[in-house]
């Protein structure tokens, strides 16, 4: 047999009446297909491995790119299969971490949406799973570097009974409160100058700054400014709006 299996790709001229083929005909393909294989890479493999293979199993071979792999099995549900791995890349590009657990929890999400997958049970999005979905996809554990390792990969996970819980109340009665420093006494980095700046030390008196808001942002309370003096200097006899309070730390 020559050693490579070429198909006509021409086109037939006149519609032709389709024919069966025989059982001698699979029979003489399997075996010139067993032929074939052990001429081209020196191994003999059975007719029913052969079989196997020409399957609809392993259909996906025909559009996929080739792999070195020895097995990587087909997806038992290839929408699924799509749409978790198209929402994993989009928030790869985001810079958002992405684990395990949560790809479980997408996964069990998308399979209640997927008309096609109504009527069947559900997987159980197994260890096994989540092992053969990274190896179809090439995904593998990478620390990230920069600013997007700032944010601990396990926050998708936390957050989700927090929702869980904020679905129960209005908007408006959701609140969110954080603190950022302020280094009141920080020069500016550079300025104006024929020559160049000579170094100094950076000054880091600071003051905190703790804001709260509503989910709507139609509450914006007033701002806490947290600092060591018990009556600031620059306060002293002074007349300020009533939208901010000022606390002293002992």
């Amino acid at each position: 047999m020559q050693n490579s299996i070429a198909l006509s790709a021409r086109m037939p001229t006149a519609r032709r009446a389709r024919k069966g083929i025989s059982d001698a005909q699979k029979q003489a393909l399997r075996r010139a297909c067993v032929e074939w294989f052990q001429s081209q890479f020196g191994r003999l493999i059975d007719r029913a491995t052969v079989s196997r293979i020409l399957s609809s199993k392993y259909q996906h071979l025909d559009t996929g790119p080739a792999s070195l792999n020895m097995r990587t099995s087909a997806s038992h549900w290839p929408i699924l299969d799509d749409k978790l791995f198209e929402w994993q890349q989009r928030h790869q590009d985001a810079g958002f971490p992405i684990t395990g657990p949560l790809l479980r929890f997408k996964a069990i999400e998308y399979w209640r949406k997927i008309p096609e997958y109504s009527k069947l049970p559900m997987p159980l999005f197994s260890d096994g799973w989540l092992t053969r979905f990274k190896q179809r996809h090439s995904l593998r554990y990478h620390i990230f570097h920069g600013e997007a390792a700032s944010v601990p990969s396990s926050i998708h996970d936390e957050i989700k009974p927090i929702q869980v819980v904020c679905d129960q109340y209005d908007q408006e009665n959701i609140y969110n409160m954080d603190e950022t420093g302020l280094y009141w006494r920080r020069m500016p980095n550079g300025g104006l100058s024929t020559d160049g700046y000579a170094g100094q030390k950076k000054d880091k008196a600071r003051i905190t700054i703790v804001v709260a808001t509503n989910a709507t942002g139609s509450d914006r309370l007033p701002l806490w400014l947290i600092g060591t003096a018990k009556t600031p200097r620059a306060l002293r006899g002074g007349k300020f709006p009533g939208d901010w309070m000022y606390l002293a730390l002992e």
